[in-house]
């Protein structure tokens, strides 16, 4: 609080004309500099002062008058009559007919004097009265302060009785306590203790006749009566004399403040109208020479001054040079044209260059008494113009003083005052505003040409909000990006147009910038545009200032980072699902190795128990979960893209209808399924397996999410883009779509939910209902044939699922799969197994075994080469696992073709994507087996190899019959 302004300048002009008065050897420029006041802000009744200020002015006071008491003599001194300011008291306390209404108005004038305090009245008798002074949170008064303070309270009361009040002062803020408290009593006036005689007279006369009339003639009793009655009578006659004539005083002083305040009041709005006049000017007149002329004549039209000039320092800030006045004969002003003023001489002691040096406003009352600060040049211009009083200020621009402003009194009658000088000061500072207004008029307007083309060339939106965050400006990027005409934002707020989440964001950020003036940069919102459509955008803002520094609204950018933040979305969703595939194709292989070894224990197991029933439930349970695990992991590899679909003309509609019978047994009877199927529908190229799972998986969801009763449509459409278009987030290219919804009456789900749906294990499905991947295999077998899945559900409106597919080219038709003929699965050839898990090697070769075969083992393939390079003739067909120790199965698939060329090799993995088969088909494989394999199907695939030598290697497992 010490650098707050809290008191006004007219405190500290009390102190100074009472300084001048009681002290006036005083140094009072070096008084000034030490507090860091300049005549200029004294001379500004408008003007406040800090506590830093007015204690460096009362701390040299002090010292140099070396008067403790000085404070409360200058308070004396604010109620003498010979203090000029003394009027502000005065005139405020005139009004009133006591003093106890005077010192009851002390608490509402104290505001007009000091910010650091308010002050309380209690009235506690006719002439006494309490009053309780407590500074503001964060003041720190000093002890000066509360003796000036007293000072003052004493002269309130001299106003009405010619005499200071008595003041106690039994609390004290420096003594410890929370406040000053001031007890003010002052002398009664002879009316009132003329008036209390005759009503105590004429209570004992009413109260004495009673007892006398027993003891006294009646007569007796009634003249001595009457004549108490008539002494009390005259008392009170009396006393409502006096009384009348004070009240006349007071209605006489009263009338004589009145007319001073008319005449303030008329005079007040002359000023009031030369400002605005000024002002208008200043704003709308931008050459300097022509505002000049139109102030120096307001100020003779509105002021009553005679005459008026305006100097202006040249260039070279050597001399000051005539620029405009008004009111000088023609002669007069010839002369002032040709008249400068040096200020070069450091020892001048004339007006206009003290003045100007200095920044000090003068008043010269009586030029007789200013001969010994002018030069005798001056001295004779002055008389020979007839003034005889002038005024002076400096007019000042950022702290640097461009000239002086002069107006004089000459024939008038009119003295200057020092209210003159203060608007004055107000005038020259519009001077020089002027002045440094037209000099920049041109670098401002290249700035905002400058800003123009920046703000019409942007590609980011730059605004102006005001302080209820309404548009004040928008540039023309808003309409571009988010289609709302620029006219159509007339009288908008900002919030208007963000989603409801964001408002109350958007309001904390308004409140934040306007109130401490923060500044925000990117803060996430999100903008619906002429669509009604969501648009990403980031906002900065900092506070827009006005000249003063006060904040007016806020001012920024919004970029709209729409495109970014679905790509940025897209990027996190392929990173998670690399991620997982990652992961997925890591344990896969092994996974499916012990899947693989699992099954074949099962299956010799159940080959042995033909004649023992009591295992067999138990057993195929085992089957059943074999199958079960099978199928988890091909899903994971489906989800993470680690397989890739085989690709054929598939007729969607044929794949609905062929599962329909089946998704109508998986529900319950009292949902209904419907189908609205387009009947000439485009062929899309795709795995018909992977593409029923997906219906099944979006039906199965439908169902979890309907419980007993509802309806689940499915509908395909042909769908054609000619343009790019947004779907969920996402750009689809033009081109020829196959659309396929699949729709619940479910119950729905809320912006968040939608958001997880489709991340692996995620699932609301209570513990054992649910893996978590139905529609993570759903995305990934989409995005695999190269398509687009978008979700659309509110809360118990029920959920939609799009699916988006491209359609084939035509002259490629939907083909019927056609079922593989069964083979004999014995045989009795030689074939050498090499796996590294012993499991495998144990499972496989006992199986092959039962059908006929001699089967030989190897653990690695370099055991592998050694066997075939003894045994090549005897060896009919070898099943060779791609992923062992060592060098693998592709080089020792290598090395087998250089022992024999022709040599019949079946590949297995527990995974391999399509580019590895397709590179071992390269390699010289005769074919390729997926892990886990059932014995059937590694059975046909044999007997295929070796009765067929040009058979492709097709994978069973994944044929369209193979899942």
């Amino acid at each position: 609080m010490i650098d707050k302004p809290l008191y006004n300048s007219m405190i500290v002009k009390t102190y100074l004309e009472y300084l001048e008065k009681d002290y006036p050897d005083l140094n009072f420029k070096e008084l000034l500099s030490y507090a860091g006041i300049t005549n200029y802000e004294i001379e500004d009744k408008g003007h406040w002062l800090t506590q830093q200020q007015v204690n460096l002015f009362h701390e040299y006071a002090s010292r140099a008058t070396n008067n403790p008491e000085v404070a409360k003599q200058a308070g004396r001194y604010m109620g003498s009559p010979k203090s000029s300011v003394s009027s502000i008291l005065r005139q405020s306390v005139v009004g009133f007919l006591s003093p106890a209404m005077a010192y009851w108005a002390v608490e509402k004038i104290a505001t007009n004097l000091s910010r650091h305090l308010s002050i309380k009245s209690k009235s506690l008798s006719d002439n006494k009265i309490e009053l309780i002074a407590t500074p503001n949170p964060g003041v720190k008064e000093e002890l000066y302060q509360c003796q000036n303070r007293l000072g003052m309270f004493e002269a309130v009361a001299e106003i009405f009785t010619g005499e200071f009040a008595t003041v106690e002062h039994p609390e004290c803020l420096h003594h410890g306590d929370w406040h000053c408290r001031y007890i003010i009593s002052w002398k009664s006036p002879r009316s009132m203790i003329w008036r209390r005689i005759g009503y105590y007279l004429l209570a004992l006369t009413t109260l004495s006749s009673f007892p006398l009339f027993y003891f006294l003639p009646t007569s007796h009793w009634l003249v001595i009566t009457l004549s108490a009655l008539l002494m009390s009578i005259m008392v009170l006659l009396f006393g409502s004399f006096l009384r009348s004539r004070e009240m006349a005083v007071n209605l006489q002083q009263q009338g004589q403040a009145t007319d001073e305040l008319v005449a303030q009041i008329n005079l007040r709005y002359n000023e009031s109208l030369l400002i605005r006049e000024i002002g208008e000017a200043v704003s709308s007149i931008l050459d300097p020479q022509e505002l000049l002329n139109f102030i120096t004549d307001a100020l003779h039209k509105r002021l009553l001054f005679d005459r008026s000039m305006v100097m202006l320092a040249n260039p070279e800030r050597t001399k000051l040079i005539y620029s405009s006045g008004h009111g000088y004969t023609p002669h007069e002003a010839a002369l002032l044209r040709n008249l400068s003023f040096s200020l070069t001489n450091p020892q001048s002691k004339g007006y206009f260059y003290q003045a100007f040096v200095n920044q000090k406003p003068f008043l010269v009352d009586g030029v007789e008494h200013a001969e010994t600060n002018l030069s005798e040049r001056s001295y004779k211009l002055i008389r020979d113009l007839g003034i005889k009083a002038f005024i002076c200020v400096p007019i000042v621009f950022k702290g640097e003083t461009e000239g002086i402003l002069s107006v004089d009194i000459s024939g008038t009658g009119n003295n200057p005052t020092q209210s003159d000088v203060s608007l004055l000061v107000g005038v020259a500072q519009q001077i020089g505003i002027s002045l440094s207004n037209a000099r920049t008029h041109k670098r401002v307007l290249e700035s905002e040409e400058r800003f123009r083309n920046l703000s019409d060339n942007s590609p980011d939106i730059i605004y102006q909000l005001d302080e209820s965050g309404r548009f004040k400006y928008v540039n023309s990027a808003w309409e571009e990006i988010f289609g709302h005409s620029q006219a159509g934002l007339q009288g908008k707020r900002l919030s208007d147009f963000l989603r409801q989440e964001d408002q109350a964001v958007f309001a904390e950020v308004l409140q934040s910038i306007l109130k401490d003036q923060l500044r925000v940069r990117d803060k996430y919102l999100t903008i619906s545009n002429a669509k009604g459509l969501p648009r990403y955008i980031t906002l900065s803002a900092a506070p827009d200032l006005d000249a003063e520094g006060k904040v007016i609204g806020i001012v920024g950018t919004i970029k709209d980072i729409s495109t970014l933040r679905s790509m940025e979305a897209q990027l996190l969703q392929a990173s998670k699902m690399e991620a997982l595939g990652t992961l997925t194709g890591g344990i896969a292989h092994d996974f499916n190795n012990i899947i693989q070894a699992i099954m074949g224990y099962n299956q010799l197991m159940l080959s042995g128990r033909l004649g023992n029933e009591a295992d067999m439930p138990y057993l195929n349970s085992i089957g059943e979960l074999i199958t079960r695990s099978r199928e988890l992991v091909r899903q994971l590899l489906l989800f993470s893209k680690k397989v890739e679909p085989l690709s054929n003309a598939v007729d969607i509609n044929k794949e609905i209808r062929s599962i329909h019978n089946l998704l109508s047994k998986s529900i319950p009877k009292m949902i209904e399924i419907r189908t609205d199927l387009c009947e000439d529908i485009f062929s899309i190229t795709a795995d018909a397996t992977q593409i029923g799972q997906v219906i099944m998986n979006l039906v199965i969801n439908a169902r979890d999410a309907m419980g007993d009763s509802g309806m689940i449509t499915i509908k395909t459409g042909n769908l054609i883009l000619q343009e790019r278009t947004a779907m969920g987030g996402t750009q689809i290219a033009p081109g020829t779509y196959v659309l396929l919804s699949v729709a619940d009456t479910g119950c729905g789900m809320d912006r968040e939910l939608i958001k997880r749906i489709f991340e692996p294990f995620f699932t609301t499905k209570g513990p054992g209902k649910g893996t978590g991947l139905g529609l993570s295999v759903v995305q990934g077998i989409i995005k695999n044939h190269d398509g687009f899945i978008h979700c659309e559900s509110e809360p118990d409106k029920g959920t939609t699922f799009d699916i988006i597919l491209p359609a084939k080219a035509k002259g490629g038709e939907a083909k019927t799969d056609q079922e593989l003929p069964k083979l004999n699965a014995y045989g009795t050839e030689s074939i050498l197994l090499v796996d590294d898990e012993k499991n495998i090697l144990e499972t496989v070769e006992d199986t092959l075994k039962l059908f006929g075969y001699r089967i030989l083992t190897a653990e690695s393939g370099e055991e592998a080469v050694e066997i075939y390079g003894r045994l090549k003739d005897e060896i009919d067909l070898v099943i060779l696992d791609l992923i062992m120790p060592g060098g693998g199965g592709k080089k020792c698939l290598h090395d087998l073709r250089l022992i024999k060329p022709d040599v019949r090799v079946l590949m297995t993995s527990g995974y391999a994507n399509g580019r590895q088969t397709e590179d071992l088909t390269l390699a010289g494989a005769a074919g390729f087996i997926h892990k886990p394999y059932r014995p059937e199907d590694l059975l046909n695939t044999i007997r295929k190899i070796i009765d067929g030598p040009n058979y492709s290697g097709t994978d069973p497992l994944h044929s369209n019959k193979g899942v």
